[in-house]
């Protein structure tokens, strides 16, 4: 039996739960082709205190370890413009956060994927808060003029919505060691990291530069798909992950997906990071990932939807994939507690 959790983390509106639903089903489905018999548990993305854990938070009950080393795989779903620290989904940052110490089997789409960019990036960071722009930060040129709270802490940073760079604040006296918070007499605003985002792409005033093969011409030439709006794109797949496991199955490297996400994410982020992604995808002529995978984590910027059937066809490889690969090596991820452990270990 494989235990599978299924995070909601759409908003109530009928239009939210009519999307939520078509989620569902997607799993349901490609758990059925493979004849699997599961335990599938939902759980709203603010209810997800059975499965999470933090030091130093109000999730510490042990038996919550416990429960989230049970399960076998983790799906989750939700509004795409939500950002990683979003206060509302710090219990979905940290159950992200426990599958990617892990290497737990989880699927995540749309702002969870953002989450997995931004745990790549900053290491998984606990307890972030962004300070400026309600949370969704604002140009760096803005950071002269920004008052900085009496009571700043380590965690409040300044979030540069353009390049995704985080700005921790420092003072003279923390300078000196005389404290650890505040403001204090004065200070300045130094680089922290990054966040794995940036500014979507079509906004971007100066963008990398990035190298194509010549496309073929005349009788040679392949039919090009297009857009049908400004809310999709199209997605293609890089040439080193045509055989891929998540893209078995499907007829062409390039498929129309949905396209609402706020933020893109910045794949230079991940060379430095110590646990970095693979972008498998991307669109925009390969300006913007839109596929990533991190050991066992497996992410897509877009949602899954029956409007673009490849996207289906994503998740259900997903299921066969590691379906198969739990019959083989019996479990995939490494129990919270041995984590735990070698944390101790490695501090002590």
């Amino acid at each position: 039996m494989v235990r599978i959790l299924l995070v909601d983390g759409y908003g109530n509106s009928d239009h939210a739960r009519d999307r939520w639903k078509e989620f569902n089903r997607a799993i349901v489905s490609a758990c059925d082709l493979q004849n699997i018999h599961v335990n599938m548990q939902t759980c709203k993305y603010n209810r997800l205190h059975e499965y999470i854990y933090q030091p130093d938070s109000p999730f510490v009950d042990p038996v919550s370890i416990k429960r989230f080393d049970r399960l076998d795989m983790i799906f989750v779903g939700g509004e795409p413009t939500v950002l990683p620290w979003s206060p509302r989904f710090q219990q979905v940052l940290i159950l992200c956060r426990m599958c990617f110490q892990t290497n737990k089997c989880l699927f995540a789409t749309s702002f969870a994927c953002h989450m997995l960019a931004y745990l790549c990036a900053t290491g998984g960071e606990p307890d972030v808060r962004v300070i400026n722009g309600n949370g969704k930060g604002a140009p760096r040129s803005e950071l002269s003029n920004f008052s900085v709270p009496y009571n700043i802490r380590k965690r409040d940073l300044f979030f540069d919505n353009v390049t995704g760079d985080f700005f921790q604040y420092e003072s003279f006296e923390s300078r000196a060691g005389k404290i650890t918070s505040g403001a204090g007499s004065g200070g300045e605003w130094i680089p922290y990291c990054h966040s794995g985002l940036r500014q979507r792409s079509k906004f971007m005033v100066s963008l990398p530069r990035k190298y194509k093969p010549k496309e073929p011409a005349g009788k040679h030439a392949t039919n090009t798909i297009a857009p049908s709006s400004i809310f999709e794109t199209v997605m293609t797949i890089r040439n080193r992950y045509i055989q891929h496991w998540a893209f078995q199955g499907m007829s062409n490297k390039q498929f129309k997906v949905g396209r609402y996400n706020a933020f893109d994410i910045d794949e230079k982020t991940s060379g430095s990071s110590k646990k970095s992604f693979q972008v498998c995808g991307d669109s925009g002529d390969g300006l913007v990932p839109e596929v990533l995978e991190c050991g066992n984590c497996f992410a897509t910027q877009f949602e899954i939807k029956s409007k673009y059937p490849d996207t289906v066809k994503i998740v259900e490889n997903f299921v066969c994939e590691k379906y198969k690969q739990m019959n083989r090596h019996a479990y995939l991820d490494v129990s919270v507690f041995s984590y735990s452990c070698f944390i101790i270990h490695f501090f002590f």
